[in-house]
């Protein structure tokens, strides 16, 4: 069987928490890593793989009853390529899109990129107005592989994004899950996605809370150390201390970054008319997230 379902983003919208669900379903086999990015090159670096064959077997069969074969890469759904190539790899493919807040989502992503080294500006108000110079190569972390996840006022056009996925794939392929629903009835919303998936109700009565935002202990030491060190000493580095003791040893919850009224503005100008187009795709009103 070849991969039959895709979670495609946003990012920081609960992709992660319904991959480690899905893991677990007696007839799912899901992709390690969860985000191999294959069918999106134009973000170099990203994909562990070279070929279809190599990608193919990123997917392991433990046993007879697979009935959905799927994989989580959060940057398809920012991608100009990914569902076109998606689709002509497999058209009856299903499609599962996790929105949310974009306001409250580029600010989380800020945090998680910051955390693992993706990003070294530890503003993010900064960080939002080096996106035009960062378009032109400059001010850019060492780490090559994410950035154009720093280009935060895409990250944040998810009406755009939605109606290319469904100008791409039928309505009734797409799967969209709002985060604050997944947030107040995780178990509800996990069912949905089995039965959208074609898949039996398992005997999951949990839903633990997975890749909280974080923030970094020692920020100013941490974010220096990151702009001194080459990108491949660093990651060597990071590759022989596991993630947990490095969450244990230099995390902090994250803080709810208040953000400046200015900035605000010039934020909500991007995601007004995106939340109408959502809204009227979803024939939901979302202008609470414009308060």
């Amino acid at each position: 069987m070849k991969p039959n379902f895709f979670i495609i983003g946003a990012q920081k919208s609960g992709t992660t928490a319904i991959s480690e669900y899905l893991k677990t379903h007696p007839n799912v086999s899901f992709s390690s890593p969860k985000e191999p990015h294959f069918f999106s090159p134009e973000f170099v670096g990203v994909c562990p793989v070279k070929d279809i064959n190599e990608y193919l077997r990123l997917f392991r069969h433990n046993g007879q009853n697979i009935i959905a074969v799927g994989e989580a890469s959060t940057g398809y759904l920012q991608s100009s390529t990914a569902l076109e190539n998606i689709f002509e790899f497999n058209p009856d493919a299903k499609i599962i899109v996790m929105l949310r807040n974009p306001i409250q989502l580029v600010k989380s992503l800020h945090s998680h990129l910051l955390f693992y080294g993706h990003e070294d500006e530890k503003s993010f108000e900064k960080a939002w107005h080096l996106q035009e110079e960062r378009k032109k190569h400059k001010f850019l972390p060492k780490d090559p592989s994410l950035h154009y996840s720093l280009q935060y006022s895409n990250v944040m056009r998810l009406g755009t994004q939605l109606n290319h996925v469904l100008s791409v794939f039928p309505h009734k392929k797409v799967k969209v899950i709002i985060f604050d629903d997944f947030i107040n009835n995780p178990k509800n919303t996990y069912h949905e996605i089995l039965s959208f998936l074609d898949l039996p109700i398992d005997s999951r009565n949990e839903f633990p809370k997975v890749n909280q935002a974080k923030s970094l202990r020692f920020p100013i030491i941490i974010c220096a150390i990151r702009k001194i060190l080459p990108w491949r000493v660093r990651n060597l580095y990071r590759c022989r201390i596991s993630s947990a003791l490095f969450r244990m040893m230099f995390s902090n919850k994250a803080k709810n970054y208040q953000t400046p009224d200015t900035l605000y503005q010039e934020m909500r100008a991007i995601v007004e008319p995106e939340v109408k187009i959502l809204s009227k795709l979803l024939n939901r009103n979302l202008d609470g997230w414009l308060r």
